[in-house]
């Protein structure tokens, strides 16, 4: 059985040996072809996109028929969620959720979490609720998310 967190943490300390690779590019702005056809194919519609954590590129569709009640995309620690991050120990069990909106999407920081919310690196007040647009960053522990629309 895989130990998400420890394996989370091994990939971090790994991200920080890869900055430092010998023939890398030279120079921070520097980048390499990445040649056709790459980068993950997704389906169309809403969707959070997992741009630092484990599975860097994962998917998670904001999909209306999978939504339960009055609840909306709940992320968090707890296996099971829409958007479980259960290998990151820094998030919580339940953490935020995306509510849909008639005109829109919703970021709101549950007032059960203890560890907090970030909204482009602007921390979200307990319970407070803000306007998702495409292209924003979500941090939930030690993991980003973007929100994509299309």
């Amino acid at each position: 059985m895989v130990n998400g967190p420890r394996l989370y943490q091994v990939m971090e300390e790994f991200r920080k040996v890869g900055t430092t690779v010998v023939g890398a590019p030279a120079g921070r702005d520097a980048t390499i072809e990445a040649g056709p056809g790459a980068g993950p194919s997704m389906e169309p519609g809403p969707k959070l996109v997992l741009v630092h954590g484990l599975i860097e590129g994962k998917a998670f569709p904001l999909r209306r028929p999978d939504l339960k009640g009055e609840r909306g995309w709940v992320l968090g620690r707890k296996p099971g969620l829409h958007v479980s991050l259960d290998y990151d120990p820094y998030v919580s069990l339940e953490n935020s959720e995306v509510l849909p909106e008639p005109d829109g999407y919703a970021l709101v920081d549950l007032r059960s979490s203890r560890n907090g919310t970030w909204l482009n690196w602007r921390r979200l007040a307990k319970g407070e609720r803000a306007r998702l647009v495409p292209g924003d960053v979500i941090g939930v522990g030690r993991s980003l998310l973007v929100f994509r629309r299309e």
